[in-house]
């Protein structure tokens, strides 16, 4: 049973926010409160949609940290003879991070992690969620270190701009960056025989090298890694080779 909890503030307006009785109070002011639901709510086009109300259904905790939100809105678009139903789901998880982690000029360096959605092992652009602070260099050299064993100066990293990765059920939006590496044999031997990641996240993170061609990251199917390297080469006016 939905319960009617808030009245929350969206632009000028306030609208009724439900939510499903297994959901706590608690855990609803946590939703309320975080970074995504607020940045969510901010950068609707209030002239565009009608909002009448809001359902949460599920919310995913990190801990004390809100991780994954299921959201349905009662929305019409606004046209200019009548307002227009349209599908008001929404995958809230909120902004993330992604590297293009060039080596030594020739390879990328890229993970291997099993995926549960996906139902098997992927290669990615190594990459993570922001935090509550919003700090978009500081949480990509925390998941480089975290996720492959390196440490970086965040002044070394490019910013290559966004994507929205899935905008027709989720509000990702992925900040992509790129940075160059230097490692020799030895050292870089030593972080792709370990396996990275978060212990508490459950992360079992492989690295692998591929080779810095067209060829080799079309293969991965990686969106981030496959638009990381497209905004790479219209920045640096370059063409990867195939």
């Amino acid at each position: 049973m939905d319960v009617t909890s808030h009245m929350v503030n969206f632009g000028d307006l306030k609208i009724p926010v439900h939510r499903h009785s297994h959901i706590s109070d608690e855990i609803l002011s946590s939703v309320l409160e975080s970074k995504k639901f607020k940045e969510w709510v901010s950068n609707i086009e209030y002239s565009s949609l009608n909002l009448v109300s809001l359902s949460i259904l599920n919310v995913f905790m990190f801990g004390k940290n809100v991780g994954f939100v299921d959201l349905v809105l009662d929305c019409s678009l606004k046209t200019g003879k009548k307002n227009v139903k349209i599908p008001g789901f929404v995958f809230l998880r909120g902004g993330a991070v992604a590297m293009l982690m060039i080596l030594n000029k020739e390879f990328l360096i890229v993970t291997k992690q099993f995926r549960v959605p996906a139902g098997k092992f992927l290669l990615e652009a190594p990459a993570g969620m922001l935090d509550e602070s919003g700090d978009f260099t500081g949480v990509a050299a925390k998941e480089i270190e975290e996720e492959c064993g390196i440490k970086i100066n965040t002044k070394d990293l490019v910013d290559l701009g966004y994507i929205n990765s899935s905008p027709g059920g989720s509000d990702e939006k992925i900040h992509l960056f790129s940075i160059d590496i230097t490692m020799k044999e030895e050292e870089l031997k030593t972080v792709l025989d370990k396996i990275h990641g978060s212990e508490h996240e459950g992360e079992q993170i492989e690295l692998k090298l591929i080779n810095f061609t067209k060829k080799d990251i079309l293969q991965t199917n990686d969106s981030k890694l496959i638009s990381a390297a497209f905004a790479y080469e219209t920045l640096n006016k370059i063409s990867i080779k195939f």
